[in-house]
C-alpha cells in the first residue's frame, strides 16, 4: 500500500463529504435554532444520553475489529457472524430501551414528553448494525468516495426532512427525525456500494475472534461515554430541559466544529494505522503529521467562535441563544486543550493494544471526569459542569502524554515541534484580537484576525499547507 497516496485520496473524498455535511447542516443548524426553542434541544439531549449509553453495546466494538484484524486472517463467515450478531443484538437492545428503558428515564428526568420521543430516537439502535458490516468492508478497503457520498445524501435528506418538519410547526419532532432518517435511507445505498449480502450462517470461534477485541473497544466506548455525557445527564436532571437546550447549543456549536474537522482525516487514518501496526515508528510519524494537519485547521476555527461567538449569535441564532455565549467560551477553551493530543485512542486500538485504551479511558473517567463534572454541576450548574469537563480534559491531555510515551516513545519537545504552527498562532492571535477589540469595531477584528492567522500559518506552517495543497490537488505526498 502506498500509504501516502491512500491518505491523500482518502482525505480528499473525507474533505468533500465534510464540506458538504457541515455546509449543509449550518444552514439546516441555522433555521431550526430560530424555528425551535432551547426547550426542544434539551428534550432531544435527555433522551440522547441514554441512546448514546446503548448504542456504547449495539455493535460490541465488531466494527473497528473488522477494520483493525489483518485481511489474512479474516474469512467470510466472520462477516456473516458479525452482521446476524449485530441484527439479534441490536432487536434486544430496542425492546429493552423501549419497555424497560423508557419509564425508567421518564421518571428519572420527571418528564412526561419524553414517552413518545425515545422509542422513534431508538429506532437507529435497531437500523445502525445493518450497515455495520458494509462500511467496514468500504472502510478496510479505503474506498471513501463511496463513503462520503451515502453521508452527504443522507445528511441532506435528514435534513431537508427536519426542516420541513419544523416549518410545519412539529416542535421538537424535527429534531427527532433529523437524528434517525440519515440511518435510514443509508441501508440501501451501502448495500449497493459494498455489494455483500449476508449468509445465514454463523460461527463460535468467527465470533470469539472478533470479540476478543472488540470487548476492549466497548469498554473503551463506555468510558467515552461517561466522559463525553454526564455532564449532559447531571444537568438535565438538575437544571431542566431549557438549560441543558442551552448546554446541548454550546457543545454543537464547539465539539461538533471540532469533531467534523477531525474527522475528516481520522476516518482515514485508523485504517492506515491498522496497516502499519508492525512498525510504531511510522504509526507515530503518520500520527504527529495528523495532529499537526488537525490542529492547523480546528484552532484559528475555534479560537475564532471563543473571539467573536458573542458578536455572531444574535445574527445567526437570534438573542433567545444569549445565555449559550459563557458555555461557549468555556467548552471552546476544553477543546483547544483537548487538540493538544487528539486522536490518540484510535492510534492505541489501531496497534492493537486496546487494554491499554480501555485501561487509559477507565482511569481519566473514573479520576477526573465523573468527579470534576459532578462537583462543578451540583454548586455551579451548567457554566461549573463545563469548567469541571474542561479542566478534566487538560489532566487526562497530561496522563495520555504519558502512556504515548511508554507504548510509542512520544516526547513532549516531538509534539511541540509538529503544533509550532497552530501554537503560534494562539499565542500571537489570542492576545492582540482581545487588545483590538477593545479599541476598534469587531468586524474590523474578525478582519485582523484572519489577515493574522493566515500570517502566522506563512511564516510557521508551510509543511501542513503543502500538504493540505496535495490534498485539494490530490497529488502524490512528499515526505517532508
Amino acid at each position: 500500500m502506498n500509504v501516502k497516496n491512500e491518505l491523500v485520496k482518502g482525505v480528499f473524498w473525507t474533505t468533500i463529504e465534510t464540506i458538504v455535511n457541515r455546509g449543509f447542516g449550518f444552514i439546516i443548524q441555522l433555521f431550526l435554532a430560530r424555528l425551535l426553542f432551547p426547550e426542544d434541544y434539551g428534550l432531544v439531549g435527555m433522551a440522547s444520553v441514554f441512546i448514546a449509553f446503548i448504542n456504547i453495546f449495539n455493535d460490541l466494538g465488531m466494527n473497528a475489529a473488522l477494520v483493525q484484524i489483518k485481511k489474512e486472517k479474516l474469512r467470510p463467515v466472520h462477516f456473516d457472524t458479525v452482521f446476524w450478531t449485530g441484527v439479534a443484538w441490536s432487536v434486544f437492545l430496542y425492546l429493552l430501551m423501549v419497555f424497560i428503558g423508557t419509564p425508567l428515564i421518564v421518571k428519572f428526568y420527571n418528564e412526561s414528553k419524553l414517552v413518545p420521543i425515545i422509542p422513534i430516537i431508538c429506532l437507529n439502535v435497531l437500523i445502525s448494525p445493518i450497515n455495520m458490516v458494509h462500511r467496514a468492508k468500504l472502510v478496510k478497503t479505503l474506498q471513501f468516495k463511496k463513503l462520503a457520498l451515502i453521508s452527504n445524501i443522507s445528511s441532506i435528506t435528514s435534513g431537508i426532512m427536519a426542516l420541513l418538519l419544523a416549518f410545519l410547526g412539529y416542535g421538537v419532532w424535527a429534531l427527532v427525525f433529523n437524528s434517525i432518517a440519515g440511518t435510514v435511507v443509508s441501508v440501501p445505498m451501502f448495500l449497493k456500494a459494498s455489494k455483500w449480502l449476508p449468509k445465514f450462517r454463523w460461527e463460535r470461534q468467527a465470533f470469539k475472534d472478533i470479540f476478543s477485541f472488540g470487548a476492549y473497544t466497548t469498554g473503551t466506548s463506555l468510558s467515552n461515554y461517561l466522559m463525553g455525557n454526564l455532564d449532559y445527564l447531571l444537568i438535565g436532571k438538575l437544571l431542566g430541559s431549557v438549560v441543558l437546550g442551552y448546554y446541548s447549543f454550546a457543545f454543537i456549536i464547539t465539539n461538533t466544529v471540532r469533531d467534523q474537522i477531525v474527522t475528516i482525516i481520522n476516518k482515514v487514518a485508523y485504517p492506515i494505522y491498522a496497516s502499519m501496526q508492525d512498525n510504531k515508528k511510522d504509526m507515530l510519524d503518520l500520527f504527529l503529521k495528523i495532529v499537526a494537519l488537525n490542529n492547523l485547521v480546528v484552532y484559528p476555527v475555534i479560537l475564532g467562535i471563543f473571539l467573536f461567538f458573542e458578536f455572531l449569535i444574535p445574527i445567526f441564532f437570534g438573542h433567545k441563544w444569549d445565555n449559550a455565549i459563557p458555555l461557549v467560551k468555556i467548552l471552546s477553551v476544553a477543546v483547544l486543550i483537548q487538540m493538544l493530543n487528539n486522536s490518540h485512542t484510535m492510534l492505541f486500538r489501531a496497534a492493537g493494544a486496546v487494554r491499554v485504551e480501555f485501561g487509559l479511558q477507565l482511569l481519566k473517567t473514573i479520576c477526573f471526569y465523573i468527579p470534576l463534572i459532578s462537583l462543578g454541576a451540583y454548586y455551579h450548574g451548567a457554566q461549573g459542569a463545563a469548567i469541571g469537563f474542561t479542566i478534566a480534559i487538560f489532566f487526562g491531555i497530561v496522563v495520555s502524554f504519558y502512556f504515548m510515551n511508554k507504548l510509542f516513545g512520544l516526547r513532549i519537545k516531538q509534539t511541540i515541534k509538529a503544533l509550532k504552527a497552530s501554537l503560534l498562532m494562539l499565542l500571537i492571535c489570542w492576545p492582540s484580537t482581545e487588545l483590538f477589540k477593545t479599541i476598534m469595531d469587531w468586524k474590523l477584528c474578525i478582519v485582523y484576525y484572519f489577515f493574522a492567522v493566515v500570517s502566522v500559518y506563512l511564516l510557521f506552517g508551510k509543511p501542513q499547507i503543502l500538504l493540505i495543497w496535495g490534498i485539494i490537488k490530490q497529488k502524490k505526498l512528499i515526505n517532508r
